[in-house]
């Protein structure tokens, strides 16, 4: 880089972006996409050539072990790519700048107006064959100990000066704080929402922590279990009845979220789930019309794999929704006489076809026909029931 443009380029001036980012920034930015364009955006305004930022995020997620966000500063917006469990063993990822930083290793600079010998990772000559000059990667350190990795990216003729790159160093631990209080939060929320459900983890997260917390709800409640699921755990191999299991699980959470409903709980192979209505009454048909929706969905797709059976109860009724448990340990889920009544109604689903029971109480919500299967004294519960099994024209 010539010693003239350090000379007469001026010095970033930083005030506005440090100002931004510990202030706005941490009260009221909630996405990391956000924070990067925001924090870019003023670095420009603030005399720094950023033409392109990437930022590497690792992640605690079930489907994803980290995300990159880029921005440019020609759309002036933010791409995020999601990075699936295994990418680290990807020759995209082993001849990465990434994974130097990721490993705990030292900023990296190239200046891509050298000659190509000196671009050791692939992504250098893709950054030089689109017109940048000059590119860096940087740790961000969280307190945990683990770093993540922000780049920049220059299309300056002489690239980055020396008080480019300070003005970086300067503003990146401030910049860090505000990413690790997002990823904090998006952490527990999203933990939150992949073991208890959105709705709860929700409620959750807005403080209904202790024990008794909760409310009367009106909802469907929805009781599945798997068919010949001790039979199948005796005879075949563990890693085949967890296939079998997640392909369940899988089927009944995708039909019953897709319909506006919440998975609360998996008990065994037993899942228990509820679709809210908020209006009683003008609501409960739609929902009921909801819930036996994702009822077929869920039967339907289970046959479509040929190996996996299971039976599906639904009433509708009032419940309690919020913490039960211990003192330190607790549940977010519905208890009262409509979860044990659906619960008690599915093993009636036996032999019949469709392998779908409902109560009175759903069926009258309803409105549809269906085959009554009479009244019979289920376990736990004083008095007879009716049950019926929905009866379909298509």
């Amino acid at each position: 880089m010539p010693d003239n443009l350090s000379m007469t380029a001026p010095r970033p001036d930083l005030r506005e972006t440090l100002e931004w980012l510990t202030t706005r920034a941490m009260q009221e930015v909630r996405r990391a996409s956000f924070l990067l364009a925001g924090t870019c955006q003023r670095l420009r305004e603030g005399g720094l050539p950023i033409d392109r930022a990437s930022l590497h995020i690792l992640q605690l997620h079930p489907l994803f072990s980290a995300r990159t966000l880029v921005w440019t500063s020609e759309t002036g917006g933010t791409v995020q790519v999601d990075r699936a469990h295994g990418v680290q063993n990807t020759e995209m990822y082993l001849r990465s700048p990434i994974k130097p930083i990721y490993d705990g290793g030292p900023a990296l600079r190239r200046r891509l107006e050298v000659a190509d010998d000196d671009l050791d990772f692939p992504i250098l000559h893709d950054l030089k064959a689109q017109g940048f000059t000059d590119y860096t990667i940087r740790p961000i350190f969280f307190s945990r100990g683990q770093n993540m990795a922000i780049s920049f990216t220059t299309s300056r003729i002489g690239g980055f000066t020396d008080a480019d790159i300070a003005a970086l160093d300067l503003v990146l631990p401030t910049f860090s704080l505000a990413l690790e209080l997002q990823e904090t939060q998006r952490t527990a929320q999203m933990l939150l929402e992949t073991y208890i459900g959105p709705i709860a983890g929700e409620n959750v997260l807005e403080g209904s922590i202790r024990r008794g917390d909760g409310a009367m709800i009106h909802a469907v409640v929805w009781y599945s279990d798997l068919r010949d699921f001790t039979g199948l755990s005796e005879t075949h191999p563990l890693d085949e009845v967890l296939d079998v299991l997640n392909r369940y699980f899988d089927a009944i959470c995708a039909s019953v979220t897709g319909h506006g409903g919440e998975i609360l709980k998996f008990i065994g192979d037993g899942v228990l789930a509820i679709f809210p209505i908020e209006e009683r009454g003008a609501g409960d048909r739609e929902m009921a019309v909801m819930a036996l929706k994702a009822a077929r969905q869920a039967l339907q797709t289970l046959e479509d794999q040929g190996n996996v059976h299971c039976g599906i109860a639904l009433h509708l009724g009032d419940v309690m929704y919020g913490n039960v448990g211990a003192r330190d340990r607790l549940d977010f889920t519905v208890i009262g006489p409509a979860v044990n009544l659906a619960t008690r109604l599915e093993p009636l689903t036996k032999g019949q076809t469709p392998p779908l029971v409902v109560s009175d109480e759903f069926l009258r919500a309803w409105g549809g026909k269906a085959r009554s299967l009479g009244k019979t004294q289920l376990k736990g519960i004083q008095k007879p029931r009716e049950a019926f099994v929905p009866t379909f024209e298509d």
